[in-house]
């Protein structure tokens, strides 16, 4: 339920704090891949997961007693400690991943505009920032050394890979591949900018650990922290 395409269920239980049914989530992966393709319009992703894989994880997460039945909806007993869990058991999966990570250098400076513009031609068809530049739009006092972009594949590698000849006059770029395109869920447009959702930083945020542990917590108690509103 941490993992692959089911922890797209988490991802509507902690991003929408309410009472859900099966069908409801489901319905909601929908309008998600629906709004997801009009704000990145050559994306092609599909959120949705199947009812039975929705059962299964709703049944693992009351049986371990992370969500509860109020009436005929389901709700989340804890979000907080749910999200923290989450992130103890996505930390392995990101340290895996950043193996096959590209890093280069960064021609665009440190501004989440400038950076997006020059990436425009590059990093299509789809593509969304995390981490520390992602977590600054709520956290404006972070030290950003690393800007961690999320790409939807790998038809751009070749483009991407020419950055490492480039001057660098800003935090090296590391675009990451992610296990699941779930990690897009809940993008937002900042400009013209694709971020991550507020769960995303955080999860991201958490499994580089040190200081930017302690941005994953101050985004975990923001209480002007949309995304994380039910924490």
């Amino acid at each position: 339920m941490f993992s692959g395409r089911t922890s797209r269920t988490l991802r509507v239980l902690l991003e929408k704090p309410r009472s859900w049914t099966i069908t409801d989530i489901a319905r909601d992966l929908t309008a998600e891949s629906v709004r997801f393709r009009e704000i990145a319009p050559s994306a092609r992703i599909d959120f949705g997961i199947s009812l039975g894989s929705l059962s299964k994880a709703i049944a693992s997460l009351e049986d371990q007693l992370w969500v509860r039945r109020r009436g005929a909806g389901i709700v989340v007993a804890e979000p907080s400690r749910l999200l923290q869990q989450w992130g103890e058991k996505y930390k392995g999966r990101y340290r895996w991943r950043l193996r096959r990570s590209v890093q280069t250098n960064n021609p665009f400076g440190r501004d989440l505009q400038g950076i997006t513009q020059g990436l425009e031609q590059l990093a299509s068809p789809a593509y969304a920032f995390t981490g520390t530049i992602a977590a600054s739009i709520e956290a404006p006092f972070i030290d950003i050394d690393m800007v961690d972009i999320f790409l939807a594949s790998t038809e751009t590698d070749a483009k991407l890979r020419s950055l490492k000849s480039q001057p660098g006059i800003g935090p090296a770029l590391r675009f990451i591949y992610p296990f699941d395109d779930g990690v897009f869920m809940y993008s937002k447009r900042i400009g013209k900018a694709l971020v991550v959702s507020g769960v995303q930083a955080y999860l991201d945020l958490y499994a580089r650990g040190g200081r930017d542990l302690k941005q994953a917590e101050f985004l975990l108690t923001n209480e002007h922290s949309t995304a994380l509103g039910a924490a």
